[in-house]
């Protein structure tokens, strides 16, 4: 399928972008201070996350290739459309008893997000190449990472002025001015046929394909290593903003979008410093960079003595999160063949979710209990996939040295 947008779609795409992720944002700060306020329970936080994360990992092995056989932007609409609806359920939520709303609500948005995600991505990545593709990458996280600290910011001053259920509708209606701007997205499409060898495969042994062609690849089989313990060390932050502020330092509803606002300004950074990078080609160095940065960013939150220090480590955590979730992204999109970007979108974003996924069902269990704890495993976690790299390398190393000595010999 070969499809180009018109000369304004790209400013559309971004604009629905950054309209349906500020609704989002007001939405997930406001529901994190509302299921611990009332459950109490981090655990119940952490499910709460979990069914925004489990369904997109699952369902990725499907999204990758319906996004390769389908028309992109009919499937960004079909989403938006369906969410502007499901999120209004959440209304009803209101006591430990209707917990299971949000749960539901939230599965049926994670397999939205995962089609919506994959593809804006084919979208994407048959506009720009090379070094452009990794710039464009970069603004659009810049621009995500924006509505992160504004959305994350206003949403808990709405919700500590108007309450949740205001929350909940100007989300919903951000859905509605996301869809109204993709209608704008105008396409001259010239869709090819599906290959003859792939007409009358499934959807799930094209996402198959997807693996393999990550597996036959060096570089990428690298990079998805990466992603895998990055992502589980750095899952964390999506239940630490309401522990923090809520429980850990008592700095109640506007101290979780002060903690999201602080993980959205360093995650500008990560993303404005991927995008100064010059190089198109991957390189190691990067990811180790990137281990460095990440465990002196939990080793000072373990320290934190208070609030404000606190704010700064995980700025400085989710700054370096986004840089190496960016630069992976980046990085896998210029390498992989348009053909299968889609399929090898669906993968890397089952990676994503699942680890993420595994770290708030592994970690997020004992994070209420065991704070400094849980941060130390997560820098073991970060430590794990350079340590294996640096083994591999020293192993392929003398084994080419002891292949010369032998042709010496």
């Amino acid at each position: 399928m070969s499809q180009k947008l018109n000369k304004n779609g790209f400013t559309y795409l971004v604009l629905a972008q950054i309209t349906s992720d500020l609704g989002n944002w007001f939405y997930t700060a406001a529901l994190s201070a509302m299921v611990f306020i009332i459950t109490k329970s981090s655990l119940a936080l952490s499910f709460t996350i979990i069914f925004s994360l489990l369904p997109s990992a699952i369902f990725s092995f499907v999204g990758g290739g319906l996004s390769d056989r389908f028309n992109a932007k009919k499937t960004l609409i079909l989403m938006d459309a369906i969410r502007t609806v499901s999120i209004l359920f959440v209304l009803f939520f209101n006591s430990s008893s209707t917990l299971y709303i949000v749960y539901i609500v939230a599965f049926i948005n994670s397999i939205c997000g995962a089609l919506h995600t994959i593809s804006k991505n084919v979208i994407i990545q048959r506009l720009y190449k090379g070094e452009k593709l990794r710039k464009v990458i970069s603004k659009l996280r810049m621009y995500y990472e924006l509505t992160v600290i504004f959305g994350s910011m206003f949403g808990g001053m709405i919700l500590s002025l108007l309450g949740f259920y205001t929350v909940v509708i100007i989300n919903s209606a951000s859905f509605v001015i996301a869809l109204f701007f993709v209608l704008l997205i105008k396409f001259e499409s010239s869709k090819e046929s599906v290959a003859e060898e792939e007409e009358d495969i499934s959807f799930i042994q094209m996402q198959k394909q997807g693996f393999k062609y990550i597996f036959s690849n060096k570089i990428l089989k690298e990079i998805a290593a990466y992603k895998v313990f990055y992502t589980i060390s750095g899952g964390i932050l999506n239940v630490l903003p309401a522990i923090i502020a809520l429980d850990r330092f008592n700095f109640g509803e506007n101290g979780v979008g002060f903690v999201f606002a602080s993980i959205g300004v360093g995650s500008i950074v990560g993303a404005w410093l991927t995008g100064r990078i010059k190089a198109k080609e991957y390189c190691n160095k990067y990811m180790v960079y990137g281990a460095i940065v990440f465990t002196a960013g939990f080793a000072l939150l373990i320290l934190a003595p208070n609030f404000y220090i606190a704010l700064i480590a995980i700025g400085v955590v989710g700054g370096v999160s986004i840089f190496l979730q960016t630069y992976i992204e980046g990085s896998f999109m210029v390498i992989t063949d348009e053909k299968y970007v889609g399929r090898v979108s669906g993968a890397f974003l089952f990676i994503t979710y699942g680890g993420i996924t595994v770290s708030l069902s592994a970690l997020g269990a004992i994070l209420g209990k065991h704070f400094r704890l849980t941060l130390l495993i997560c820098i073991v976690i970060i430590l794990i996939p350079n340590i294996l790299n640096a083994i591999g390398k020293a192993f392929n190393k003398r084994n080419k040295g002891e292949v010369i000595l032998k042709n010496e010999l």
